[in-house]
């Protein structure tokens, strides 16, 4: 049988794996670390980095499993740029101060509370760099190329 073991770097979740390893069942574990997933190898037949499992899952339009992951490590901007530019498209990005946009989000929340804590969800996300390390081997500009010219 297949199964995903997610937590298998931990205590309990390592534990988990072995054993159902040594049950002779085909282990996937998923991993925020790299250094982490190296060591999972050893109780696992399968061991992923959750961005890019997340990714393939995005991006299949079966269930079948994809490679996946950009060796590079790109800015919000530079993410936006780059779809612009498969557009063909000047790119016209605006910065906003953080300010304006909490104080939209908590009068917002007033009226829709769930509205209110997304909106502030995405002030979190918008100003907290979220790097994740350069995997891969396939770029992000030649992936936006391809979707660009599938909608004209």
């Amino acid at each position: 049988m297949k199964i995903l073991v997610a937590g298998a770097s931990g205590l309990i979740g390592g534990e988990v794996a072995r054993l159902l390893k040594e049950r002779r069942h085909y282990v996937r574990t998923l991993s925020r670390d790299p250094g982490r997933a190296a060591k999972l190898k050893a109780v696992a037949d399968d061991v992923r980095l959750v961005a890019e499992a997340i990714m393939s899952a995005i991006t299949a339009s079966t269930s079948s499993e994809i490679d996946i992951g950009d060796p590079e490590v790109l800015t919000r901007r530079q993410i936006a740029e780059l779809a612009f530019m498969a557009l063909g498209k000047k790119p016209r990005l605006l910065a906003s101060p953080v300010w304006p946009m909490r104080i939209v989000a908590g009068l917002y929340g007033i009226v829709n509370r769930r509205m209110g804590e997304f909106l502030r969800f995405i002030i979190l996300a918008s100003t907290n760099a979220c790097v994740a390390p350069a995997i891969g081997s396939r770029r992000l500009r030649p992936y936006f190329e391809q979707e660009a010219q599938k909608t004209q």
